[in-house]
């Protein structure tokens, strides 16, 4: 289910690739390259935020099967 997000973040930057091929488009002018470089760096966080968000969880799901584990070996 949380994969569901990686899958439309890749459908909505295939679908822009294509339009940015399609759309004619004029030289760009300053204005738009700072738009451009804000929003690639506001991904780019984002992004990150959500890579750390997925190792955390990892690794608690890592540190309770290992306590169950031992539970289960001490239990034996």
């Amino acid at each position: 289910m949380r994969f569901k997000v990686y899958v439309e973040l890749t459908l909505v930057f295939m679908v822009f690739l294509v339009v940015t091929f399609i759309v004619p488009s004029r030289p760009i002018d300053d204005f738009m390259q700072i738009v451009l470089s804000t929003s690639t760096f506001l991904f780019a966080i984002i992004l990150g935020f959500s890579i750390a968000n997925r190792h955390r969880r990892l690794d608690t799901i890592r540190m309770n099967l290992r306590e169950n584990d031992a539970i289960l070996i001490s239990t034996y």
